[in-house]
């Protein structure tokens, strides 16, 4: 079974990564998911403890595959 997960990596003031993820993203291009970034930093939704996140750091799409191991 496979897994997916969009990592959306910001700066915050202090410099420090701050890493959003979202499971299972729809399939979306590289323009869309700047344009998302983009709007994230615009409206500070994340605004924690006087932190604001203050640039793109960088994106990636996970994907991770699990198999079951049967042992009994």
């Amino acid at each position: 079974m496979d897994k997916t997960v969009l990592e959306m990596d910001f700066a915050n003031s202090l410099d420090k990564v701050f890493t959003l993820r979202v499971d299972d993203p729809k399939d979306l291009s590289d323009g869309d998911i700047k344009s998302a970034m983009n709007e994230i930093l615009n409206t500070k939704v994340f605004h924690k403890n006087d932190l604001d996140l203050t640039s793109i750091k960088g994106a990636r799409k996970v994907v991770t595959t699990t198999k079951d191991i049967v042992v009994l």
